[in-house]
Parts: C-alpha cells; structure tokens; sequence
C-alpha cells in the first residue's frame, strides 16, 4: 500500500464517525466510495504523526 492510500484509509476511518461522510454514504454511495479511496483529493490539511498518536 503507497502512502497516499494509507493515509486515504485512515482519513476514511475518522470519515466514517462524521455526519456529512454518512450522509454522503446514504445518498450518494459511488461518490463515499471515490472520496475515501481517495480518487478526490482531501481538502483536510496533510496529516503529521503527531495527529495519529
């Protein structure tokens, strides 16, 4: 796995626990699925370590 997917998986993970990424799941779920496997870039900032910990 290159690092942008890493990183692609892990933003999917917090996604997961946000409102507008489950209502992204229920209305329009090929548009979740291309957002968190990360075919459209994250307008989040680039994750550092110190983040994860």
């Amino acid at each position: 796995m290159s690092e942008p997917e890493a990183w692609a998986r892990l933003y999917a993970l917090f996604c997961r626990s946000l409102p507008f990424c489950r209502t992204l799941q229920r209305y329009d779920p090929p548009l979740f699925t291309r957002f968190t496997e990360g075919d459209i870039p994250w307008t989040l900032p680039q994750p550092t370590p110190t983040m994860i910990r």
